[in-house]
């Protein structure tokens, strides 16, 4: 997989088939547009391209920086599992966001990206107040020589799956709901700077958005991909400990994978 953060790259090896949005988890429903693209791929020889912007467009328009439910290290990683061919996170600015629709389809995804076809979700929406929706992009891409897919929201529990809401639930603790809209079990990435009392203390990225504070059921994968029962606690300055009770070795300056399972108390 490449992945691509400049906004000069051109990428003229294949033609494409292109999915925009924010990508922050690649949730169950943002694995619906992935799966969709792929098909779309194998179907007619083109290449898969998952295309976002950083920082996020929200972020810029509110002058905020806001934390991820994936480290950038963690969302290269889930999307090399996705089968993605290229992930781009294109730079974004007011500037930037005056462009039109017609103009994004037209200047970014044909003319950088050779892009045949585009698969967006229902709530699609691009430019400065959202003007240019997933509808009125439909509407002019014949003319610009494009086929426009717009995909129903995803529901859990007729609940619209969103990372907004994801971020909420790990806010709150409730590591399942979170992970039933994942998809997938909610994980954090990181190396283990020391030891105190047999847990494992982690430093995480510091724009990840990590679960309430409390004691959590995890498993914990190692460098050699060996997976532990294990029980993490994040506190309330964001220090995170795991502790590996069958295991007595020495783990420092090793990276561990975290997924988190359940909370179970508020945590010590």
């Amino acid at each position: 997989m490449l992945y691509v953060k400049r906004s000069d790259f051109i990428y003229k090896n294949a033609s494409t088939v292109v999915t925009v949005g924010n990508f922050d988890g690649f949730h169950r429903g943002h694995r619906a547009l992935i799966e969709k693209i792929n098909k779309i791929k194998l179907c007619r020889g083109l290449k898969s391209v998952a295309f976002s912007f950083n920082p996020r467009p929200k972020d810029v328009f509110k002058g905020t920086t806001s934390k991820s439910i994936l480290s950038l290290e963690e969302r290269v990683e889930v999307a090399k599992n996705l089968d993605i061919d290229l992930l781009v996170e294109y730079p974004f600015s007011l500037e930037f966001s005056r462009m039109s629709g017609e103009d994004f389809i037209k200047n970014i995804l044909i003319g950088q990206f050779s892009a045949k076809e585009l698969a967006v979700g229902a709530g699609f929406a691009f430019g400065k107040d959202r003007v240019w929706n997933a509808e009125k992009i439909q509407e002019i891409s014949p003319d610009l020589g494009i086929e426009v897919i717009i995909l129903p929201h995803e529901l859990s529990n007729n609940e619209k799956i969103s990372s907004t809401t994801i971020r909420e639930y790990l806010k709150n603790g409730e590591i399942n709901k979170a992970n039933e809209l994942l998809g997938y079990d909610y994980f954090l990435k990181g190396t283990v700077s020391d030891i105190v009392e047999k847990n494992f203390i982690i430093k995480a990225d510091d724009k990840k958005i990590l679960p309430k504070n409390g004691e959590y059921i995890t498993e914990t994968r190692l460098e050699d991909g060996k997976t532990y029962q294990s029980i993490t606690n994040v506190d309330s300055n964001d220090c995170i400990q795991t502790q590996i009770r069958q295991l007595k070795d020495s783990l420092c300056g090793e990276t561990l994978t975290i997924m988190f399972k359940e909370r179970v108390n508020k945590g010590f």
